[in-house]
Formats: structure tokens, sequence, C-alpha cells
């Protein structure tokens, strides 16, 4: 994968823009054995990818095809940061990767199961907070 106008050397398939969704296509078709050739106006991932948030959130979908895709989209990112890393070497700056929580509070009337029970239909853990 080269950011830039390669060498002459002859391209499968140009992806254009080098930020995290372009960086991602290109990183799979090369894996897959594609000769690929990656153009951006500037360095990768220095402008949108590089200045957003970049969470993955979880703890704010409910049941469906939303959080099923964020729920694969957290396994994923797990594995990837490690093979990028690898993949990358000591010299390429490290993939941040810090997995975090969420804390709900729940009205006292509804009791803890109830809240404990909304997090856990949609395959999130949830554990009762100490005193």
């Amino acid at each position: 994968m080269s950011t830039g106008v390669s060498g002459g050397a002859a391209a499968d398939v140009v992806v254009v823009g080098a930020g995290i969704v372009g960086a991602a296509c290109a990183r799979a078709l090369a894996r897959a054995g594609t000769r690929v050739t990656v153009l951006d106006r500037g360095a990768a991932a220095s402008a949108t990818s590089a200045h957003g948030e970049g969470n993955l959130l979880v703890s704010d979908k409910g049941p469906g095809p939303e959080l099923d895709l964020a729920l694969v989209s957290l396994r994923r990112w797990t594995v990837l940061a490690g093979e990028l890393a690898d993949e990358l070497g000591p010299r390429f700056p490290s993939v941040e990767h810090e997995p975090k929580g969420a804390s709900w509070s729940w009205p006292p009337s509804r009791g803890w199961r109830a809240c404990a029970s909304s997090p856990r239909a949609s395959g999130r853990p949830a554990s009762r907070p100490s005193r």
C-alpha cells in the first residue's frame, strides 16, 4: 500500500482517500493480493479521521442491527489493533485502543433488576455498582 502516486507500478485498484475508510479498504484489498495505490491530498489519516473522536459506542444502542454491528466492530477493533501493530512495526505511531465502559443511573423506583436487564438484554455486560 502506498500513499501518493506510485513510481510507475501498475495498480489493480486506486483508492482515493487515505482516511480510516480508504485505508481499511486498501488494506483489505492488499491482503487479498490486489495491487493497490492510495491517493490522498495530504498525509494518511490527517484530515477527518485524525480529528474525530473515534469511539465505538455500544451503550446507547438498543437490540437490533445497529447494536449487532457495533458489537462486531468492537470485537474486530480489538483484533485489528494488534494486527496493525505487528504489520506496521515499532516506527509507526501506535494505534489507540482503549476499551471503556459506561455508567448508567436508574430511578430507584424502577429497581436494580430493571436497570441491569436493559443492557444485558442486548448483550452488554452489566454489574451492580458498589455502595
